[in-house]
């Protein structure tokens, strides 16, 4: 979700009526008037009204080249017309006020007015001309402006970049801005920016990571005091919740977080939040509660134009109508949500989109359309978890926690040469005192000089024995993740892909035997069956569960050589604590067929009747776990 308040934060007003009069060649500016023309524009009660003092003041600005409210009045102007929805208009000022500030304003002033323009193309949805005029803004700021408008630069640049899709950029630009927050201890800067962080994990596929992102934001958000922020927090949440089936918790911290939204009148949260909650009383079966909260969330998606929210709210529509048995209007509604998606370029929810058609179809009986679906479901699922794109967000993580590791070994070093030339001092006062002889005075100090630089270089090699040690750990770690991301995302399609085809194939089952479809649905279900068979599948997955448990097969066929080809599966799945509905998906076979062959498995491997097999597999064998 694009977070429209952090924009904000860079767009500190200077003060319109504290100003000093002005002088300037052939005369003195009128600032009293000028400065009531302004009072007028923000007391008056219609839009007509505001915006012809505005223009009065504006005009007079001009007029006497009073440079500082040309600045501050064709933001306060700009921001009037976009509450009109008046984009053109409010453009128009925002470039004329770009040009004041180059001709006589400052680098700070400049940096304010491509952030504002920045904002409004995100507004016009011209996301492209939004991002660079973030870019020329940044440099500005650091140039001219404070850490904390340098920091929000980065944050607004992210948060662009993660609506594009492009990760590596967006984590890039949060760990930048998570730096600066940091540095000036500004924590609601450092909150929402963990909260951020967390929601492109979230969408990278990333879920437990990003919850431990979510829970540092909400910590130091409640701490903070930043309800807004927490409560758009608390959203984020429910998304991790909702993914984890964990739905009395979701509905619980969203029903904490819209009252929050609904207090700060704050539109996008509170379209979102009605989403969300929709979606968990669909799951529910409170139908009607969950069309209240999607019709909610639709119709303020409308008023304020975010397609984005509209496109969820169409899903979740088309959910609710295919729940109902209305499977023309549930096409209707995916359809013009998947459009919507393809025009934003959202690829998580395009392929989304696509698993639903394909569901859709299946329920109304069109097989043929549903498959094609899935395929594209699947295929656009592939092209969007990315291992390299993982791996670059790591490496950017790790570089981060590198350079603060760097940081603290350096200022401990520099700690201990303050210390020891304290030391130093104070011994040479002492001998000064008491030695007599210039000759054994330095002999004295030599010596220390030498023990001094001894052990410097010993704290130097072990800092840099420290740092080699981390780094290597580190990328052990991260290679060890990359096989456990790509092994979850082999579990994954294949789950979907059995579940989805097992479904189709109970459907082409209840068709009648005879009749003019009858021997296409036999075909489709024979290639069903063929590919539900197929070992292609589950030869790709036995070599990346190899990768992560390397002893976990040589050590069952050592201990247990007895065991079946199937038994040996049936044991591998039930390492990685898969439950007993996704181990029959992925296996093609019944729950109670599963609950008879882990019994026979059971058998096989001799265990005690107190002995939980499942507790058993997820630690076998030791050896296997590093020291």
């Amino acid at each position: 979700m694009f977070d429209f308040s952090s924009f904000r934060r860079c767009l500190i007003l200077f003060p319109l009526f504290v100003l000093p009069l002005l002088l300037r060649a052939g005369g003195v500016i009128d600032t009293a008037t000028i400065h009531q023309y302004f009072r007028n524009a923000e007391s008056a009660s219609v839009p007509d009204s505001s915006e012809y003092w505005y223009l009065r003041a504006m005009r007079a600005s001009e007029a006497s080249d009073y440079y500082q409210c040309l600045f501050d009045g064709s933001r306060a102007l700009s921001d009037f017309y976009i509450a009109q929805n008046r984009f053109d208009d409010s453009e128009q000022w925002l470039e004329k006020g770009l040009r004041w500030m180059v001709e006589n304003g400052n680098g700070a002033q400049q940096a304010a007015m491509y952030n504002e323009l920045g904002i409004l193309k995100y507004y016009k949805g011209e996301i492209p001309a939004s991002i660079e005029f973030f870019q020329k803004a940044i440099p500005l700021y650091e140039s001219d402006g404070t850490i904390e408008q340098v920091a929000n630069g980065y944050s607004n640049l992210a948060n662009l970049w993660q609506i594009t899709g492009n990760w590596v950029a967006s984590v890039e630009n949060y760990l930048k801005a998570l730096k600066r927050f940091e540095e000036i201890g500004l924590q609601n800067g450092v909150g929402t920016t963990l909260h951020n962080i967390g929601v492109l994990y979230y969408d990278n596929g990333r879920d437990s990571l990003a919850a431990d992102y979510y829970k540092q934001a909400e910590g130091i958000l409640r701490q903070s005091g930043d309800s807004l922020y927490l409560a758009q927090a608390l959203t984020s949440l429910a998304d991790y919740y909702s993914e984890q089936e964990r739905w009395e918790d979701g509905e619980k911290v969203l029903l904490e977080a819209l009252p929050i939204l609904e207090s700060f009148q704050f539109p996008v949260g509170i379209t979102h939040a009605c989403n969300k909650l929709g979606g968990i009383y669909l799951h529910y079966g409170q139908l009607d509660k969950a069309e209240a909260y999607l019709n909610r969330a639709y119709q303020l998606a409308e008023t304020i134009s975010s397609d984005q929210e509209i496109g969820w709210a169409l899903m979740n529509k088309a959910r609710l109508a295919k729940e109902r048995g209305q499977y023309q209007t549930a096409l209707e509604y995916a359809r013009r949500s998947l459009g919507i998606f393809q025009q934003l370029g959202m690829k998580e929810y395009i392929f989304n989109a696509h698993e639903l058609l394909s569901e859709i179809h299946a329920a109304f009986g069109q097989y043929e359309l549903a498959l094609e679906e899935h395929r594209i479901y699947a295929s656009k699922q592939d092209s969007f978890i990315n291992s390299q794109m993982n791996r670059q967000i790591s490496e950017l993580q790790v570089a981060y926690e590198t350079e603060k590791k760097d940081k603290e070994i350096t200022s401990l070093i520099q700690e201990a040469q303050l210390s020891q030339l304290r030391y130093t001092l104070l011994a040479g006062s002492l001998l000064a005192a008491l030695l007599i002889g210039g000759l054994l005075y330095n002999r004295q100090r030599l010596k220390h000089r030498k023990d001094r630089q001894l052990r410097e270089q010993e704290q130097r090699l072990e800092a840099q024995r420290l740092r080699t040690a981390q780094l290597e750990k580190e990328q052990l770690q991260r290679e060890l993740d990359h096989k456990q991301q790509e092994l979850a995302t082999q579990v994954l399609h294949l789950c979907r892909k059995n579940e989805m085809l097992q479904n189709i194939q109970e459907e082409l089952g209840k068709l009648p035997a005879a009749g003019p479809s009858a021997q296409k649905a036999q075909s489709l279900a024979r290639q069903i069956s063929h590919n539900l068979s197929s070992d292609e599948d589950w030869e790709a997955f036995l070599e990346s569960f190899r990768s992560v448990h390397r002893d976990f097969f040589d050590y069952l066929a050592r201990e247990y050589p007895n065991l079946t080809t199937g038994e040996i599966r049936l044991a591998s799945l039930m390492k990685l604590n898969l439950s007993t509905k996704e181990i029959a998906t992925l296996l093609n076979i019944t729950a109670d067929g599963i609950k008879k062959a882990r019994y026979r498995l059971r058998k096989k491997m001799a265990l005690e009747s107190e002995v939980n097999i499942q507790e058993f597999l997820l630690r076998y064998p030791v050896a296997e776990v590093p020291a």
